[in-house]
């Protein structure tokens, strides 16, 4: 049978498990005489799949005011203040050089939380005592509230510490960020008189409550996924770099959930002339698992993609001997 096009005998490529792999070889021509390559790149293609988009997110926690930046671990954007949308965010890291324009989808959402102190006119220690008389009194308080919990739909948290009392009132269930939610500061207020009260019926704390401070501090939250000319491709994890968050305990942090990875592992070869040459360490060439295709691929300079097949097989690995 005829074949058109080029057909390409099917070779094997021997890897040893824990050694470096290294191959150099020489272009000639008909006459067997050294020429030198063309301009362009000549490259091992293999074919190790498992491909997917770099991904990630960050959160942000007890946050009032100041700014924060982003970071790819070279480069870092501009300041974001506390309460940036995802647009901006969005923006952040395109902006970064590693990452450019409309290669990156931001998904911004946002848990509204209270975060009330109530400070104590001296401190006082954490004697077994007073730490189980304040849960005594702060849970009756909040079970006296659930009524709260169903009406508005919100979750309250409290814990005592040597100079104050801290409770958190947090709506349950993550909104978008364009979503707007009003809680009505009267019923924060009746919350605050509630536990006020029954922390005063408390021996311990009888005179004790001093001024009472509400922050308005929304847990934030932002997914983020490289696409377009980034998508499939290694990425550099991001991080947050805080230039002076205000808040309650605000805290932010980044999380890499992927970094991306290309269908292809490339090997790409040093050409000098009428020579190239490769050199794979020993870690990087253990990755590569055995009956793995590959092709030997040439790619013109100037070609952005495609390029001529040189030769083609499979993987074989042999142990270390």
């Amino acid at each position: 049978m005829a074949h058109i096009g080029v057909d390409l005998e099917l070779d094997q490529l021997v890897l040893t498990r824990g050694r470096d792999f290294k191959w150099t070889f020489e272009n000639v021509d008909e006459h067997k005489e050294l020429v030198n390559f063309p301009a362009g790149d000549l490259f091992f293609e293999i074919s190790t799949h498992g491909e997917h988009n770099g991904r990630g997110h960050f959160d942000q926690q007890g946050s009032t005011g100041g700014t924060y930046r982003i970071s790819d671990g070279t480069n870092t954007s501009s300041a974001l203040t506390f309460d940036a949308s995802e647009a901006v965010v969005k923006q952040a890291i395109e902006d970064l050089p590693t990452v450019g324009a409309g290669n990156v989808n931001v998904t911004g959402s946002y848990t509204p939380q209270w975060i009330c102190v109530t400070t104590w006119t001296s401190a006082m220690a954490l004697s077994a005592g007073v730490v189980d008389a304040f849960n005594a009194a702060v849970t009756g308080a909040f079970g006296a509230l659930d009524f709260i919990s169903g009406g508005l739909g919100v979750w309250l948290e409290g814990h005592y510490e040597s100079t104050a009392y801290i409770f958190k009132l947090t709506f349950k269930g993550t909104l978008l960020e364009t979503e707007l939610v009003n809680f009505v500061m009267g019923t924060i207020s009746s919350i605050i008189a509630a536990l006020n009260s029954a922390l005063e019926a408390v021996e311990y704390f009888t005179g004790q409550i001093s001024n009472t401070s509400v922050f308005y501090a929304p847990l934030r939250h932002f997914d983020y996924e490289f696409v377009n000319d980034k998508a499939l491709t290694p990425m550099p994890a991001l991080s947050i770099v805080s230039s002076g968050l205000t808040g309650f305990d605000q805290k932010m942090s980044a999380t890499q959930d992927a970094p991306g990875r290309s269908p292809f592992t490339i090997w790409p070869f040093i050409i000098d002339g009428p020579t190239a040459s490769l050199k794979v360490e020993s870690e990087d060439a253990d990755a590569i698992p055995d009956r793995t295709k590959w092709q030997l691929v040439f790619l013109p300079q100037g070609e952005p993609a495609g390029g001529d097949a040189i030769a083609r097989g499979v993987v074989k690995v042999q142990a270390e001997r």
